[in-house]
């Protein structure tokens, strides 16, 4: 399934996706989606910002939490940062690291990194 629309709503479709895919509600298969101009997207629980050179959060199944990006970038980013912290549920974010761009690709492609 493919969702487009605003920053805001995509973010908030995006989280509530990852917490469907936790409970074992989600859809089910590849699930996508992007901004209108395609600058803000996600596949499955990763959302990235400009590309996939920079996964801005993505929402961890083993851990039941969202791991956000704090690696500095482009003012632009910045702003889809602030828009998807908005739609995060404060009690699935993890608070107590900050994590670099390599981490996060760490832990997209192994989801045990963070055990």
């Amino acid at each position: 399934m493919k969702k487009r629309g605003t920053n805001v709503e995509l973010c908030e479709y995006w989280v509530q996706n990852c917490l469907r895919v936790f409970d074992g509600t989600s859809e089910t298969g590849h699930v996508t989606g992007q901004n209108n101009n395609g600058t803000l997207y996600f596949i499955n629980c990763v959302l990235y910002s400009y590309g996939s050179h920079y996964p801005l959060a993505f929402f961890s199944t083993t851990k039941n939490q969202f791991f956000v990006n704090f690696d500095r970038y482009s003012t632009t980013t910045s702003k889809h940062r602030s828009q998807m912290y908005s739609a995060l549920p404060q009690n699935y974010i993890n608070h107590s690291e900050h994590f670099t761009t390599e981490q996060m690709q760490a832990g997209i492609e192994n989801p045990y990194y963070w055990n």
